[in-house]
């Protein structure tokens, strides 16, 4: 991986479903959806840090019945 060769220390995988995501939309409530966890919000804080990055990749699976 590029950023472990880079010199990274830590190098998180996150996968996300679009469906999962759907189904929050649809069921939870208005609170819950703007809510954030309080590490997800040290996360996003921390990219004010030079030496903290989010490299996404998108990846879109279709399934046809």
């Amino acid at each position: 991986m590029a950023a472990c060769r880079a010199g990274a220390l830590a190098v998180d995988a996150v996968y996300e479903d679009n469906r999962v995501y759907a189904a929050r939309i649809r069921h939870a409530s208005k609170e819950a959806l703007g809510h954030q966890t309080p590490w997800k919000i040290a996360q996003w804080r921390a990219l004010g840090d030079e030496k903290v990055a989010i490299v996404r990749r998108n990846l879109a699976i279709l399934r046809y019945s």
